[in-house]
């Protein structure tokens, strides 16, 4: 999994771009990265927009986040939300990943 990430001003003319102009600009940079990727790696690619991305904290807000474990048995959830200390960073979202897989590891253990 590979994430390219491209943070711009609210206003920038990135987000005016159809996403196969977008989807060509990142893979001519992949490719330039790794000469021997073809479009038969990729098995998914998404394109996703948002102008605004940092949330704003609240108050106490680390005490209402959501379960990661759900009601149903081997479900789990963990998203953004579940950062409490950052900006949303990859940095940040690397770690949420690894001691959330930690955590449910354990969990769906017999």
């Amino acid at each position: 999994m590979v994430y390219v990430p491209r943070y711009v001003p609210a206003g920038d003319a990135w987000f005016d771009l159809d996403d196969d102009t977008v989807r060509e600009r990142f893979m001519g940079g992949l490719v330039r990265m790794f000469p021997d990727l073809t479009a038969e790696d990729i098995l998914a690619l998404r394109i996703a927009r948002t102008r605004h991305v940092v949330a704003i904290p609240t108050v106490g807000y680390s005490d209402r986040l959501p379960p990661m474990v759900l009601s149903v048995p081997g479900l789990f959830l963990v998203n953004s939300a579940h950062i409490t200390s950052g900006a949303l960073a990859v940095d940040e979202t690397v770690n949420l990943a690894n001691t959330a897989a930690e955590r449910l590891l354990a969990e769906a253990a017999p």
